[in-house]
């Protein structure tokens, strides 16, 4: 009895040292994965000309001063300007794999959510209040879009098969491309206090151009300022 007592300790010993070996080999894979990642996508920084972006209409072209472009290896830049001396316009095209409606690719719902655990992000705090993260990986065109909005005084200001511009005040933002893949977007307002997220106010557009898809964000600098609901739409389009 007492050898078979000592046996299934054996085994126990045995089992939980397979378990764990087999749990550290996956946490050293991924890991190891994630150091690809981010090795395989260092940022790169640069200055842009205001010149040289075409997104904003000419009526308000002489308000854009000169920005950052944020690119990491492998991805589309991400576009960092000031306008009119008291807002940032963020912005990014996301390429697609077919030259399909908003109505087809883009899936968007109310709901807040957290950052993906286990990825590497890129970000450039500095240039922002908010943080915008965006996953340190190898773009590639996508099929279908799937959007996550999270805050107060949601407007729609225009909504068809090749625009979408809204108003809202902020919590958390997110866009990934497989419905259970991690966010490849994450735009989270400030820390505060006892783990509080601040709001903030924010004009987003999505404006379709062909098999692109341009995200366009426009906050005030000072978060305790408003925002007109339809100044980013007005902007773009020449309103």
């Amino acid at each position: 009895m007492w050898e078979n007592e000592q046996n299934k300790r054996k085994r126990r010993r045995v089992a939980r040292g397979i378990f764990i070996l087999i749990f550290c080999t996956i946490i050293l894979e991924l890991f190891w994965s994630l150091l690809q990642d981010s090795a395989n996508n260092p940022m790169h920084i640069s200055a842009v000309l205001s010149s040289d972006y075409h997104l904003i209409s000419d009526k308000y072209a002489d308000k854009l001063s000169n920005g950052v472009s944020y690119q990491s290896h492998n991805r589309n830049p991400v576009f960092v300007f000031h306008f009119d001396g008291k807002y940032r316009l963020v912005s990014y095209r996301i390429d697609l794999n077919s030259d399909s409606s908003l109505s087809k690719v883009l899936e968007v719902s109310n709901r807040s959510v957290y950052s993906s655990s286990f990825v590497i992000y890129n970000t450039f705090p500095n240039a922002l209040f908010f943080t915008y993260k965006y996953r340190s990986v190898q773009g590639k065109p996508v099929a279908h879009i799937y959007m996550t909005l999270a805050g107060d005084s949601l407007q729609h200001i225009v909504k068809n098969d090749s625009i979408i511009s809204d108003y809202l005040i902020c919590k958390n933002m997110s866009i990934r491309y497989e419905a259970e893949e991690p966010f490849d977007i994450f735009v989270v307002g400030p820390d505060r206090l006892f783990g509080v997220t601040a709001k903030f106010p924010m004009d987003l557009l999505l404006l379709k151009k062909d098999s692109t898809l341009q995200l366009m964000i426009l906050t005030p600098d000072d978060p305790e300022t408003g925002i007109a609901p339809d100044l980013l739409y007005n902007i773009v389009t020449g309103k």
